[in-house]
């Protein structure tokens, strides 16, 4: 599209008459030799509305101003591809698409988040003589880059190409440090198209905003979610957070409930407190719902259970299936640290 040109591929009809949009004269499209065996062009030949002809081309593209004027285009059909029609590259449309000034930008390859000492990110151009440069401190300074490039901290990564005088448009890449050790751990799975990168999504530092499919979110359908947490080692918890969407056209619905506990061994748990859903269930305003535990608590293992609401109800266009439910992120507040 843009192009000017109208690239020709093998005709479902023998004959096909056409009034462009604008245009005063039709154009008369016909495959000679069309049959189910004859299914390769090997040429063309253009007829315009003044009588001239031309002789057989062996372009694979029409010039859409050609056929806006009005003519015959005679398409050669054989059994055999030929070995001529479209295999100069003049006789091939033109694919790309060139401006003054352009200069694409950057790839980069990094992850979102990391919990080892450090990470390394790339970055990469089409074009080798493409010079890449990249900040970390919001585009004051200028690097140049030469290879794989190691952070240790969180990192707002910027990235550029520059290509003479030239400059393309900045990207920009946030690469979070999470700062725990901590493990989670599921005893339902969430849907494998919706789960964000596996079990330690809920706990990544890198929260969903309003929009179910930008990677973030764990969905479960039909199902609830158990989630146990261990922390490492006993821990002084002040708050309990989780995040959950609703946007009921797609079939999301925020929890029921979302029941907290905590425990000493892993195995047996007491409960802290239940959060109940605050959003009616035909609230259709997409809207992000926080279940909260304030109970203070010295523990090593955290229990989240978030309850789903059913199957659908009758008054919704889904009525009598399974509810998605969306979860993103577990947050947990410590208390400072009193060692000296």
């Amino acid at each position: 599209p843009g192009s000017g040109e109208v690239v020709l591929g093998t005709p479902m009809f023998k004959r096909a008459v056409v009034l462009p949009d604008g245009a005063s004269h039709r154009t008369d499209i016909r495959a000679r030799g069309l049959n189910d065996r004859a299914k390769f062009i090997t040429g063309l030949r253009w007829h315009d509305v003044e009588g001239a002809s031309s002789p057989v081309l062996s372009r694979s593209f029409m010039p859409v101003q050609d056929l806006a004027s009005g003519g015959t285009l005679e398409l050669l059909m054989a059994p055999k591809p030929s070995t001529t029609f479209g295999v100069a590259e003049c006789d091939r449309p033109i694919s790309a698409w060139r401006a003054p000034g352009f200069v694409a930008v950057p790839s980069v390859s990094a992850p979102r988040t990391f919990q080892e000492d450090a990470a390394t990110f790339e970055l990469g151009h089409l074009e080798s003589r493409t010079t890449l440069e990249w900040s970390s401190d919001g585009g004051v300074t200028w690097r140049v880059y030469s290879g794989p490039v190691e952070v240790t901290e969180t990192t707002d990564l910027l990235a550029r190409s520059v290509l003479g005088a030239d400059t393309s448009a900045v990207v920009s890449h946030r690469i979070l440090k999470v700062d725990h050790a901590w493990q989670l751990s599921l005893e339902t799975p969430p849907d494998n198209q919706y789960a964000a990168g596996g079990d330690q999504a809920l706990i990544d530092g890198l929260q969903g905003g309003d929009d179910f499919r930008t990677g973030e979110w764990q969905g479960y359908w039909g199902e609830e979610c158990v989630a146990t947490l261990d922390l490492g080692e006993r821990e002084s918890v002040t708050r309990i957070e989780v995040r959950a969407l609703q946007d009921i056209k797609p079939w999301i619905w925020s929890p029921k409930r979302v029941l907290f506990s905590a425990s000493e061994d892993g195995r047996d748990f007491d409960i802290l407190s239940i959060d109940k859903s605050e959003l009616a269930e035909d609230d259709k305003e997409i809207q992000i719902e926080r279940f909260v535990c304030d109970v203070p608590v010295n523990t090593r293992y955290l229990r989240i259970e978030a309850e789903g609401r059913g199957v659908i109800p009758e008054w919704h266009l889904g009525r009598g299936n399974d509810r998605w439910m969306f979860l993103d992120e577990i947050v947990v507040d410590l208390a400072p640290s009193t060692d000296l």
